[in-house]
């Protein structure tokens, strides 16, 4: 690996454990390695970017479909799936969970790592039956707000979800790094997102609730990294791209909250 420069670009879900990578990178192969990354935009943005010409040596996207538009356009040779996750639904800051789940209790205090997500489930049906307002990223171009409308379409509750968006109580953020501050501001009273980002936010307010285990999507969301045929540092992307594979990569994304790929990916 003669280069020693290598650019990264890496959806929004990713940026809470991007240093996080590089510094494990860094100590696994003993290698002073610079990493460049580009903005943490939805999957469809970074594609754009990449169409229009712009360089770099790794890209990672939360859908195959995404990466697979780069793989006919020639500008990558095949993607592999590198870690899986599952949606959950964030709560504003100071609202009751009893307005959202209907739960007369409710715990004190954050619960401790590794799992903080105790707060209890959600029922979808309670999302757009109550008068709450909802926010997601938007399906346009984040895997994320797509996972979510599939989630309420596998819930068949399509036509009560057109209802709160014909009534004003919907809003679709530009992507999930912009998400959790319609909830920090008081613009949104709850939000779907990934589990790995809502670990991320917990110690900013936001609690966060399980959907039932048949409506995570847990079975659809993989994260995939490929490789830029025309990047300038093609040895050292595909030795990152085998880290991420590998168990040092992949314990520092499930200590971060993603899953394994689905076995289907695999």
């Amino acid at each position: 690996m003669s280069a020693t420069t290598l650019t990264l670009l890496l959806p929004g879900p990713l940026r809470a454990v991007a240093e996080d990578l590089v510094a494990a990178y860094r100590q696994a192969r003993r290698a002073e390695v610079t990493f460049r990354f580009g903005p943490f935009t939805p999957a469809g943005d970074l594609v754009r970017r990449i169409r229009a010409g712009e360089t770099a040596d790794v890209v990672v996207a939360d859908s195959v479909d995404y990466l697979r538009e780069l793989e006919e356009a020639g500008d990558i040779d095949a993607a592999w799936a590198v870690a899986g996750s599952r949606l959950a639904v964030l709560v504003r800051p100071g609202l009751p969970l009893t307005l959202v789940t209907g739960r007369r209790q409710v715990p004190g205090e954050t619960p401790p790592w590794p799992d903080p997500l105790d707060y209890g489930e959600v029922c979808p049906a309670d999302l757009v039956r109550r008068d709450l307002r909802v926010v997601l990223p938007d399906p346009a171009a984040d895997p994320c707000g797509e996972y979510a409308v599939g989630m309420f379409e596998r819930a068949a509750l399509v036509e009560a979800a057109r209802e709160k968006v014909q009534a004003g109580h919907w809003a679709f953020a530009p992507g999930t790094v912009e998400l959790p501050g319609y909830l920090v501001r008081g613009e949104a009273d709850v939000g779907i997102t990934y589990e790995s980002a809502a670990r991320d936010l917990l110690g900013r307010g936001v609690r966060a609730l399980r959907l039932p285990p048949e409506l995570t999507m847990e079975d659809e969301i993989v994260f995939a990294a490929a490789t830029l045929r025309r990047g300038p540092a093609p040895d050292l992307a595909e030795d990152f791209a085998g880290f991420l594979l590998g168990p040092d990569g992949q314990a520092v994304l499930q200590r971060a909250g993603f899953l394994p790929p689905p076995a289907w990916a695999v």
